[in-house]
């Protein structure tokens, strides 16, 4: 926190770096670019650039606005294109929870 604005920064250098609550570790601030692929049976998805997320249950949560009526498992491949590191991992995809209409 700054004595004069009284903000704290949240991906300030001299903070404490936390893992993210997804358990991933890696951390994402908002304003980072990132690049996301989702592959289910060989196939892309979806793929897409996206800077407006401040951490990876809001980026999970673009994506599956962005697959809505896929289910299944899949494969996610996440790029932090401005911190520098990528990750894999498998992704379960459930039915939606209310009609697309709500």
């Amino acid at each position: 926190m700054t004595a004069s604005s009284g903000i704290r920064m949240s991906c300030s250098p001299t903070l404490k770096s936390h893992p993210a609550p997804s358990g991933t570790g890696r951390s994402i601030c908002y304003g980072d670019r990132l690049y996301a692929r989702l592959v289910m049976g060989g196939r892309t998805v979806v793929e897409f650039m996206i800077s407006r997320v401040s951490d990876f249950s809001e980026l999970l949560g673009e994506l599956r606005r962005q697959t809505r009526g896929c289910r299944g498992l899949a494969r996610l491949y996440v790029r932090n294109v401005s911190r520098g590191w990528s990750m894999e991992r498998p992704l379960m995809l459930y039915r939606d929870a209310f009609p697309s209409g709500i």
